[in-house]
């Protein structure tokens, strides 16, 4: 992933970098969750969807993933480095 000062510039992230942001959240979590990706390479749009319901979206412009779950709930957060 990238580093704080790199976010900051607006820099891209490419969909190697959402997958490997989503699997270290989804390992955080405690429980056993799966995620299943995909590219939209003509909208640039990243999707995750995970075993547990919730849905992450990114695209090729941003470092920034919007998550969705249960009924209407949403967030929104940045890929930094750890």
């Amino acid at each position: 992933m990238r580093d704080h000062e790199e976010s900051q510039k607006g820099g891209l992230m490419s969909f190697q970098e959402f997958v490997d942001g989503i699997i270290e959240l989804a390992a955080k979590c405690g429980e056993n969750v799966t995620v299943h990706f995909d590219y939209d390479e003509k909208a640039g749009k990243y999707v995750g969807i995970a075993s547990n319901g919730m849905q992450f979206t990114g695209n090729s412009y941003s470092l920034k993933i919007t998550a969705r779950w249960g009924t209407g709930h949403q967030a929104q957060f940045e890929l930094t480095a750890a």
